[in-house]
């Protein structure tokens, strides 16, 4: 019997039946799960990128927190429908592996780039780090008095 003649989805498929590609080589199935964790965290990149247009940080931090672990959940859920090489396990530890290297290598190269362009608008690096150690050394903030037009100095 033809499944999708008896009305089932064309992506629904029952246990033991999976994917045409019924023997790929190591490469493909690599590929495979590594297009589903980049598309995973594409997702969550958006959940930011949306969140920080509309919503404080907060908001959109509680909301990123929420909606990650639902929406690999469902990026699972169709590569367990459709190819399943690995286990639940190595499935979870590929997803973390490919996320944190994307968020390391991409994300952190932008926050690496956004603080040497503060550095360089507050001076080379030397003098910020002699601006820090001259604060640190003179001691605390120095409050001054504030005198009225007509007044006694306060303190």
């Amino acid at each position: 019997m033809n499944k999708e003649a008896e009305g089932l989805p064309a992506i629904y498929f029952p246990a033991g039946a999976r994917h045409k590609m019924t023997k790929p080589g190591k490469l493909k199935r690599a590929a495979v799960i590594l297009a589903h964790a980049a598309v995973g965290w594409g997702y969550c990149g958006a959940i930011i990128a949306m969140g920080r247009q509309f919503l404080s940080i907060h908001t959109t931090l509680v909301v990123h927190a929420i909606g990650a672990p639902i929406g690999f959940a469902l990026i699972s859920l169709f590569y367990y429908q459709r190819w399943a090489f690995t286990s639940p396990l190595q499935t979870a530890a590929a997803f973390l592996g490919v996320v944190v290297a994307l968020d390391l290598f991409l994300s952190g190269a932008g926050i690496r780039e956004e603080l040497r362009n503060v550095l360089q608008r507050a001076g080379n690096l030397g003098t910020f780090r002699s601006h820090i150690c001259r604060n640190l050394l003179h001691g605390p903030i120095h409050f001054v008095q504030v005198t009225g037009a007509d007044s006694e100095p306060i303190g």
